[in-house]
């Protein structure tokens, strides 16, 4: 997800969505999650990788979503995902704590 960011700059895009990975009941990926369970990130984990991911994203690129939206009754996993007001305040909380920003390790436009 790090080198996809390192990627994106290049393209010198003008948004990006970020999206965690869900799974919800009747789709494809439950069957294949219902017949072989595989790990699903944890909200301390999707945190620390967003985190990581805008700190390497070019500072001038617009963020327009950092988690989706899905239907409590349908989501099997995460489940810490419907609360979305909480994970985007605590993605807040903890890039204070890290004392970190946007494109804090981005490359600067001229050294791509």
């Amino acid at each position: 997800m790090l080198n996809t960011v390192k990627y994106l700059n290049s393209l010198h895009i003008y948004g990006i969505k970020i999206h965690m990975l869900h799974i919800i009941k009747n789709t494809k990926l439950y069957s294949i999650y219902k017949e072989k369970p595989f790990h699903v990130l944890t909200e301390e984990e999707y945190i620390d990788t967003v985190i990581k991911q805008l700190e390497l994203l070019d500072e001038d690129v617009i963020i327009c979503r950092i988690t989706g939206d899905p239907v409590k009754e349908d989501i099997v996993e995460p489940k810490w995902l419907v609360k979305k007001f909480i994970v985007l305040n605590n993605i807040d909380k903890e890039m204070v704590k890290r004392d970190t920003y946007q494109g804090k390790y981005a490359k600067k436009k001229e050294e791509t």
